[in-house]
């Protein structure tokens, strides 16, 4: 498994003061298991699994701005498990989070993330990661700052 530790990296990097100060960072794993499915017929060995697991993540004492956080989160989920954000079901709940609220500046924060990591194994005994997805927006050519002026189907306005 290695999510979590890029997880770590990306969150600590967006909040340097967690370098200085790495007790205030916890990250753990919750109700691991693996999932497998039998080789093509013939085959010796499994061609692959799944581990499948909750990450947690718990900031002690945090006193940034949640929104900033929230969108480090996000970041890191469109790299690492795109897709939580791919369809509006899993969308709907890209993480989950509780907050303890210490005093007007100062918040304990838990995130919480379901996770899946592919394993493939060749026929030597050879195991390598599978690459996870690439979220593509499909607006490469579009400016920043572009608005919708017009919708037209067959040649007639929707819109405005």
């Amino acid at each position: 498994m290695r999510k979590h530790d890029s997880f770590r990296a990306a969150i600590t990097a967006a909040f340097p003061e967690l370098v200085r100060n790495p007790q205030a960072l916890a990250v753990f794993i919750d109700r691991g298991r693996i999932a497998a499915r039998a080789g093509p017929e013939g085959a010796t060995k499994a061609t692959g699994f799944e581990w499948r697991y909750t990450l947690n993540a718990v900031l002690l004492d945090f006193v940034e701005d949640p929104n900033r956080l929230a969108l480090t989160v996000l970041d890191w989920i469109r790299t690492a498990q795109s897709e939580l954000l791919l369809n509006h079901a899993s969308g709907n709940e890209a993480f989950q989070f509780q907050v303890d609220v210490l005093d007007e500046k100062k918040v304990d924060i838990e995130i919480t993330i379901e996770l899946n990591e592919a394993v493939d194994v060749a026929e030597d005994g050879t195991m390598t990661y599978r690459s996870e997805p690439v979220l593509e927006s499909g607006f490469d050519d579009v400016p920043p700052g572009t608005t919708l002026d017009a919708i037209t189907i067959g040649g007639e306005a929707l819109f405005p």
